[in-house]
């Protein structure tokens, strides 16, 4: 039985898969499949979505808790006043849930993993974590 692919999507700086036009969300959207089964797009370091609290790229975005905040309900700012992560930390985050899914015993073998992203999403690539 062949294994699976799975695609990796990371959006770039301050973009996620809310923002319809951007090209990474488009993409994400366009490719049929299960979210944290086959698919999964991270959000770039300083959206909105993820400096939300309960933040996870392998979870649906509409179930994320949104608090509010200073900023008009959007956790944007600087890490020490919003909450945020940094964006490295916010980089190292989605590379280690990635890491995490991918070895989800529940997820069939995988075979081939694709990769797509732009600006700090396209340096997004699996590593060790410090």
């Amino acid at each position: 039985m062949a294994g699976l692919t799975f695609t990796i999507y990371n959006c770039g700086t301050c973009f996620d898969e809310q923002n319809k036009g951007e090209l990474i969300a488009k993409l994400y959207a366009g490719t049929k499949g299960v979210r944290g089964f086959n698919k999964l797009i991270c959000a770039g370091p300083g959206s909105t979505l993820i400096t939300r609290p309960g933040y996870d790229p392998a979870k649906d975005p509409d179930k994320y808790k949104f608090a509010s905040s200073p900023w008009g309900g959007a956790y944007q700012g600087s890490a020490e006043t919003s909450g945020a992560l940094s964006g490295r930390k916010q980089i190292q985050f989605n590379v280690k849930r990635v890491l995490e899914t991918l070895k989800d015993p529940q997820l069939p073998k995988v075979d081939t993993v694709n990769m797509a992203g732009w600006s700090r999403g396209a340096c997004a690539m699996p590593s060790p974590m410090p």
